[in-house]
């Protein structure tokens, strides 16, 4: 029941904010929560009323400016909690994909050191030795499973953000589903990455928080068709020296076209717990350090939502 709930509120919501964009005359980049976290009503009156008072109005702007630094600094405070729940959502993965290796290795460990303990000083050679070799192999293949799962996290570092390497643009994709491969295994979803080879000069962590960002939503909307209807496509293009494209497509029930113009929005959400700050975060991402433009465009490999990722810098 609560969940219904919260899908009617959301769904009220949105369209609430939908009309009141509609009725403004001039888009502002703020939108959202903070479209009319501003003076200018105010400004205008005392303009029209009190022309010849000048240190009212310095008073006005001075008050106009810090308030907008002030919305500023909130807004970017939200942004930072958005990249925290990513953060918490790779923490996620880490401890569910990193406690059966580790398990394994501590049950491997802990049955080798019995087996030392246990056996007769005639039986070090002949038997001890294979059982153990066969134990530590164990180890060893789990242990890899655990450096897998920490390479793949690994770009999120501090140590690693700002500082773009050469690598495949195909194997970040990989490596950022991977990360989510407990949640798209749940989902049932079918994935079909690149096999293409483009190599790139990147910061994986900014690109492979595009990347997740854009899966988290298909995963979510995937949940709304039939089981054997969902599907997922990426795929990488090199449209000149200077320009590649990833097309990120789903068979989810895509974007009502009452919502394609809002969705980059900040704060602009359709889910029922959506914050609504991905999107912008991950168009901010490829145009800020890209030179690019994340898009929703009208067709692509699937029949639901089709975002086209271009970058223009580093590839």
């Amino acid at each position: 029941m609560s969940e219904l709930v919260k899908m009617v509120l959301a769904e009220l919501e949105t369209k609430r904010r939908v009309q009141r964009r509609d009725q403004e005359e001039l888009r502002t980049q703020r939108g959202g929560l903070f479209s009319e976290f501003n003076l200018v009503a105010i400004r205008d009156l005392i303009r029209k009323r009190h022309p010849d008072d000048t240190d009212l109005l310095t008073a006005l702007g001075e008050k106009e400016q810090d308030l907008e630094k002030r919305v500023q600094e909130v807004q970017e405070t939200l942004a930072r909690y958005q990249r925290l729940a990513t953060l918490g959502r790779l923490i996620d993965t880490v401890l569910h994909d990193g406690r059966t290796p580790l398990s394994t290795i501590n049950k491997e460990a802990f049955l080798g050191l019995r087996d030392i303990e246990r056996a007769p000083k005639t039986d070090h050679i002949s038997g001890l030795v294979p059982r153990l070799g066969k134990r530590l192999g164990v180890v060893n293949n789990q242990s890899d499973t655990l450096a897998t799962v920490f390479r793949r996290i690994e770009p999120f570092g501090g140590r690693k953000r700002g500082r773009p390497v050469q690598t495949r643009l195909e194997q970040i994709i990989t490596d950022a589903f991977a990360v989510l491969q407990s949640e798209i295994a749940e989902v049932r979803a079918k994935v079909d990455l690149p096999k293409t080879d483009t190599t790139v000069t990147v910061d994986q962590a900014e690109i492979q928080e595009v990347i997740i960002n854009l899966l988290q939503n298909s995963l979510y909307w995937l949940r709304k068709v039939p089981d054997d209807a969902r599907e997922i496509v990426v795929q990488v293009r090199r449209q000149a020296s200077d320009q590649v494209e990833i097309l990120f497509s789903d068979s989810g029930p895509g974007v009502d076209p009452e919502f394609r113009d809002y969705i980059f929005d900040p704060y602009f959400s359709t889910k029922p717990d959506g914050v609504g700050l991905g999107l912008t975060i991950a168009g901010e991402i490829v145009s800020e350090f890209y030179a690019g433009e994340l898009a929703l465009i009208d067709s692509g490999p699937l029949p639901g939502a089709t975002f086209r990722i271009t970058l223009h810098k580093r590839v």
